[in-house]
């Protein structure tokens, strides 16, 4: 898409990259049935991302923790964690409620 608008496919490839950005979305919590609150981020980068020759001297510095883990199931609910570059505070953000990507409307 061009001009204001950028779609949802463009969005996740963005995140994916690695690359900061701005990112505003509305909350939701299905549990107790709160939210409604825009919550925009100025400077944001999809939590754990890392370049593939950092994760690999990572790995060779720290093995894998082999305590029991709830899996986040990020992709079967369509939420993504997203690190505030600001003071690292980590955001679970629902895909389909984000509204606008580095200043764009998401379709």
């Amino acid at each position: 898409m061009h001009g204001d608008f950028i779609t949802l496919k463009e969005v996740l490839s963005w995140m994916d990259s690695g690359s900061t950005f701005s990112i505003a979305f509305i909350t939701a919590n299905q549990r107790t049935k709160t939210g409604g609150e825009l919550i925009e981020i100025a400077e944001g980068q999809k939590s754990g991302w890392q370049l593939p020759e950092d994760r690999k001297k990572q790995e060779k510095l720290q093995a894998p923790s082999e305590g029991v883990r709830k899996a986040p199931n990020h992709y079967e609910n369509s939420t993504r964690n997203i690190r505030i570059v600001a003071n690292n505070d980590i955001r679970k953000v629902h895909i389909r409620l984000i509204r606008k990507f580095n200043g764009k409307t998401v379709l």
